[in-house]
């Protein structure tokens, strides 16, 4: 099983992509780690997914603007150009074919909602 969480900068990708991971008992592999931060669009998708040999389960993660500058604001020693956060939302595409889930919530409150998509409920 591939899962793959998604957003923009500041909407909890890391966080809640390592304990999904570790609430499946999955490896965690941050994309950063992987690619440039504008391959977030959904050509971009279907081109990793074809490369899989298993199903991807895409999970985008969405928050708005205010709600993302405020958290990006309070992070300490971390260092995010505001201004990269606009381009980011302008060339965001959310999946055709996953799930969107509300960034809103805790960290912990996310994975729940994402593992009762995985058991249908």
């Amino acid at each position: 099983m591939l899962l793959v969480v998604g957003g923009v900068s500041g909407v909890g990708k890391s966080t809640v992509g390592a304990l999904l991971a570790e609430a499946l008992g999955l490896p965690f592999y941050d994309a950063d780690d992987f690619h440039p931060a504008a391959n977030m669009k959904e050509s971009y998708r279907r081109k990793l997914a074809s490369q899989c040999s298993e199903d991807v389960t895409w999970i985008m993660l969405d928050g708005s603007p205010d709600l993302l500058t405020a958290r990006l604001d309070s992070r300490k020693g971390h260092f995010f150009d505001q201004s990269l956060l606009e381009s980011q939302f302008a060339d965001l595409e959310l999946p055709s074919d996953g799930w969107v889930v509300d960034a809103r919530s805790s960290p912990e409150e996310i994975v729940d909602t994402i593992l009762d998509l995985l058991r249908g409920k």
